[in-house]
């Protein structure tokens, strides 16, 4: 099953403010993770703001969220005095080189009318063709976001160095932690926790099977269900993981240097 790493909300807000230049619109849209999104438009600017709220967002930026959206977002990036006071962080899409439609007169003649309603279909065309990749990935930015310290351990991995553990409280009653046990090694631990019992039930079967999947794939990551010790890594840099209670304990996802490199 193939899960797209888009938000299809975000994507379709995102195309009809800048297909339709709703400058003087504004709105909210809420995800998974207690994560907020606002879309909102200075017409004078021509420019649109897309704001982003997560639960740790200041620690991601400090760990690895800044170095991804320079990567990857650099061309909607802003000094910070430019960013919504009211949200984590704030990119901006600039519209003013983007292709005008022309406003037909009721003075003109028909043959001039119809000339620029069909030089106003080829730039409707043209916008989209320039809008679509655009909210393709700021749909995406979610994923991006909040994966920024595992690409900081990967890219660190790659280049020989250690990154320090990382502790990420990105849910209300969950975390995942990055950790390097040596160089070129990159172990990703993710808490699991459920509210009822056939949930836990249900998930400790799924926990099952992801760790007896490695055997069906080639050379996959080593991946082991830890539902009653912690992982050494873990245990050894988070002391206080120990008292942490979740209902079907974590999940961890290791690569080794010879499956990075």
């Amino acid at each position: 099953m193939y899960i797209s790493p888009s938000n299809p909300v975000v994507k379709k807000v995102l195309n009809d403010f800048m297909a339709k230049e709703l400058f003087t619109s504004v709105e909210t849209a809420y995800d998974t993770d207690n994560v907020v999104y606002r879309v909102y438009g200075n017409e004078d600017a021509k420019q649109f703001k897309f704001c982003f709220s997560s639960n740790c967002s200041k620690y991601i930026l400090e760990n690895g969220g800044m170095k991804m959206l320079e990567a990857k977002y650099k061309e909607f990036l802003r000094p910070k005095s430019e960013w919504d006071p009211d949200f984590d962080l704030t990119l901006i899409i600039d519209l003013s080189e983007m292709p005008k439609t022309k406003k037909v007169k009721k003075s003109m003649e028909e043959s001039e009318a119809e000339a620029i309603r069909q030089e106003n279909d080829l730039i409707r065309i043209r916008r989209k063709d320039l809008i679509e990749p655009i909210a393709e990935r700021l749909s995406e930015l979610k994923k991006d976001f909040l994966s920024a310290p595992i690409r900081l351990a990967m890219e660190a991995a790659l280049n020989g160095t250690i990154v320090p553990p990382m502790e990420v409280p990105y849910r209300q009653d969950e975390k995942f932690w990055v950790t390097m046990p040596g160089k070129g090694e990159v172990q990703v631990s993710l808490a699991v926790n459920f509210h009822n019992d056939v949930d836990v039930s249900l998930g400790r079967v799924m926990l099952l099977e992801w760790q007896d999947s490695q055997r069906k794939v080639k050379t996959p990551p080593m991946i082991k269900f830890h539902d009653k010790e912690l992982p050494a890594e873990l245990a050894k840099a988070f002391p206080k993981l120990a008292s942490e209670k979740y209902s079907n304990g974590l999940i961890s996802f290791s690569k080794l240097r010879a499956l990075i490199l």
